[in-house]
């Protein structure tokens, strides 16, 4: 058992839409962006990253991590 990092991240859309989600690791680049999503049932399917305006880190906390063997 251990503590890892959940950051929230906030998708702006150029329309103005905007959607909060967990993830436990992100890398965000000029035309690209990956992460690791915290909950599987909150995700982004598919996203069009010409039609994003901005990706803000809106927070972070820790979580337990616990490990199966």
């Amino acid at each position: 058992m251990m503590f890892e990092t959940v950051f929230k991240l906030r998708v702006v859309y150029k329309s103005g839409y905007a959607i909060d989600f967990d993830v436990t690791e992100y890398e965000i680049g000029p035309s690209s962006a990956s992460w690791a999503n915290a909950n599987d049932k909150v995700r982004p399917i598919r996203m069009n990253y010409d039609e994003v305006a901005a990706i803000w880190k809106v927070g972070q906390r820790k979580r337990l991590k616990f490990f199966s063997k």
